[in-house]
């Protein structure tokens, strides 16, 4: 083949070509070809078009019947060396295959201790955990949960090698890339005052004149603004704990939709203006500046990105 004819670097759309033109050259045709790629017959001879004018040569005769197709010289050169470079390319992913069933070690992940609950209505992180189990069996994983305030700093000693957290404060020397969102909204416990209220006379000022339980950790502005308009807080690190103070009917408080939706239906929480009271909050796949040299985090992120473009 006249490696001049084939300007610039082969592309995905290149491979694919090749790899059709092979498969009829070995089939014999393109109506053989058709079961064989699972493509019908006009769009292999379009894709065959398209590969003669990219390489500026005629690779094959054209015939209605089997016995009337024939690759030309030139088509029997270019036949020759794509097999040669789809041979070598099978070798190397055999070989990178290999090596990464060699990897051996431990990768540590964090998690909010409420992953279970955000995963059935985000994102589930359990297909992922397989697939990276299949490619690197030998690497043993480590998942470790704890409060949303605490999550960042097992990345940051050196505890952990990723997380997946709510990205409320973006702290230096970590990198967050985002993964779903959720929204949280305002409720209270049935025994609140503002239970029995009819919907339309509730106003906004009288919700801010209740107390709120709110957060121990710091959160975003959006959060914050909201939080602000309470003037007396009770605080709690974890939502359980800011539940029970919302059931002790004395607090309203923020859930967030994907923990609330069981809480409200097992205690009868009602959620409050939430055209007004609400707010979103992102979260981020976690690790430490640096971390994508180390070939197993990469593996693990890889097969994440992998699964999020398929839901």
């Amino acid at each position: 083949m006249n490696v001049s004819t084939l300007k610039g670097k082969l592309s995905d759309i290149d491979l694919r070509l090749l790899q059709i033109f092979i498969g009829v050259a070995q089939s014999g045709g393109f109506a053989a070809a058709e079961i064989e790629l699972n493509i019908n017959r006009s769009t292999i001879s379009i894709h065959i078009s398209n590969l003669e004018a990219r390489l500026g040569m005629r690779l094959c005769r054209r015939g209605r019947g089997r016995s009337d197709f024939s690759l030309t010289p030139q088509g029997e050169q270019v036949y020759h060396a794509t097999k040669q470079m789809l041979d070598y390319l099978d070798g190397y992913r055999n070989q990178i295959n290999a090596i990464q069933s060699q990897l051996t070690g431990r990768l540590k992940i964090a998690l909010p201790d409420d992953w279970l609950e955000m995963s059935e209505a985000c994102f589930d992180l359990a297909p992922v955990i397989a697939r990276f189990k299949e490619i690197a069996p030998r690497v043993d994983l480590q998942i470790v949960t704890r409060a949303p305030n605490e999550v960042d700093f097992e990345i940051l000693n050196g505890k952990a090698d990723l997380a997946i957290n709510t990205a409320h404060i973006r702290r230096p020397g970590l990198e967050y890339k985002p993964i779903f969102k959720h929204k949280s909204f305002l409720f209270c416990g049935p025994s609140h005052p503002l239970f029995q209220y009819p919907e339309e006379s509730i106003t906004e000022t009288e919700i801010t004149s209740y107390d709120l339980a709110a957060s121990s950790y710091k959160v975003q502005p959006s959060t914050y603004d909201l939080i602000s308009m309470f003037d007396n807080h009770a605080e709690a690190d974890h939502m359980e704990g800011c539940l029970l103070l919302i059931l002790s009917g004395k607090y309203l408080g923020f859930l967030p939709d994907y923990y609330a939706e069981a809480k409200t239906a097992k205690y009868n929480l009602r959620r409050l203006l939430p055209s007004r009271f609400h707010y979103s909050a992102e979260n981020s796949l976690i690790i430490k500046n640096g971390t994508q040299a180390n070939a197993v985090v990469n593996i693990f992120i890889k097969e994440l990105n992998a699964t999020m473009t398929r839901i």
